[in-house]
């Protein structure tokens, strides 16, 4: 998946360890699921964990 410009941390995330990313609305937003399937939402202003 080559959706967004990563960072060589959150490229390593993707590629390497097991987390999951998709875009949302707003351009900048995406969701994150961990490899133990927890969910974050990462916008231009911070990551917040969903329950």
């Amino acid at each position: 998946m080559n959706l967004a410009p990563l960072c060589r941390h959150h490229h390593r995330l993707k590629t390497l360890a097991g987390w999951r990313y998709w875009p949302l609305g707003p351009p900048g937003t995406y969701l994150w699921r961990d490899p133990h399937g927890l969910l974050f939402v990462r916008t231009r202003d911070g990551t917040r964990a969903l329950e």
